[in-house]
């Protein structure tokens, strides 16, 4: 699509080659280990104990991780899904390249693929608003992470790094022994499609203005705090919570303008950055695989709230939110 250099290639250099990901150790002893779940014995009476179980590598006998009786991985190991998750990167953008995010011992692995070839430019205030398509691999074999599959798109905040990063396509396959590791094909499809039709959109958001009464009650959304909400208190409003995303959006509006694109990028940025935001758990901030968690369920909430305003739509702003 675009192959003119851009900030993903300045930023992105870290990622390597589909061989060299293949042949890193850690991802290699993960493809190829053969993956069978084994009863734990007590260790006192030396009896199978039905609440313990563990996957072991079979050809090396070394213990993977802990599991549960009802976790059975079936066709979604990583050998199985690594490979196929590859193939279907590669089938949209021959140039694909890949990184590794986490590994765990070959129990959690996440991976990441930036497509290069998958690039366009968004006529925002900002020079060089540059949109890129990555996908994304996760699966675990300790119950943290279901099988995952997802396309996302990031765009670059600053120099230094950081992106904001939004899911457009996914799917994600419980450890229930019947999955299907070939899926990843139409996932990225699909979100190929999307990430092309959203051209359109962010342009016409950066054309779009936005008050900001209407921004607050958009972010407000997000901030309704269940567990504080009583009869007594009506208001259920977390405060702290709007603040931070009040000091986003305004960030935001300094470098694009008052509009919808300005409002999308703090909702993203929220979304993709819980360890910035200053409203997650110190439990969270010290655990890489819980931040991962985190981040997900933030995105889950932006894109349930886009749809409830019809893609930040002023009069649906005002009919699905007020009041609600």
């Amino acid at each position: 699509m675009n192959m003119m250099p851009t900030n993903f290639d300045r930023q992105f250099k870290d990622y390597v080659s589909l061989n060299d990901v293949i042949d890193s150790p850690r991802i290699k002893e993960a493809i190829d280990a053969n993956v069978v779940k084994w009863e734990l014995l007590d260790p006192i009476t030396k009896e199978a104990s039905t609440d313990s179980w563990a996957y072991y590598n079979k050809e090396t006998g070394k213990r993977i991780c802990n599991t549960t009786a009802t976790h059975r991985i079936g066709d979604a190991t990583h050998g199985e899904a690594i490979p196929r998750w590859m193939e279907a990167v590669e089938r949209t953008d021959k140039d694909a390249k890949f990184r590794i995010n986490h590994a765990d011992d070959s129990s959690k692995i996440q991976l990441t693929a930036w497509l290069p070839n998958q690039t366009y430019n968004v006529k925002s205030l900002k020079v060089g608003d540059d949109i890129g398509m990555f996908a994304l691999y996760r699966n675990a074999y300790d119950s943290m992470w279901s099988l995952q599959t997802n396309v996302h798109q990031k765009r670059i905040l600053c120099m230094n790094g950081m992106v904001a990063v939004d899911k457009i396509a996914g799917t994600t396959q419980k450890h229930k022994g019947n999955i299907n590791a070939g899926i990843g094909i139409n996932t990225m499809q699909m979100g190929a499609d999307t990430f092309l039709a959203n051209k359109d959109l962010y342009n016409n958001w950066c054309n779009e203005r936005i008050a900001f009464e209407d921004a607050e009650i958009v972010l407000n959304r997000l901030c309704k705090d269940k567990h504080t909400y009583t009869v007594k208190y009506k208001d259920d409003t977390n405060k702290s919570k709007l603040e931070n995303l009040m000091r986003i959006y305004r960030d935001q509006v300094q470098e694009l303008g008052d509009n919808k694109w300005a409002l999308y990028n703090a909702l993203t940025f929220w979304a993709s950055h819980p360890d910035k935001t200053g409203d997650a758990r110190q439990s969270t901030l010290n655990d890489g695989a819980k931040l991962i968690n985190a981040s997900d369920r933030r995105n889950a909430q932006v894109a349930a709230l886009l749809r409830k305003t019809n893609n930040l739509d002023t009069s649906t702003i005002h009919h699905n939110l007020v009041g609600s």
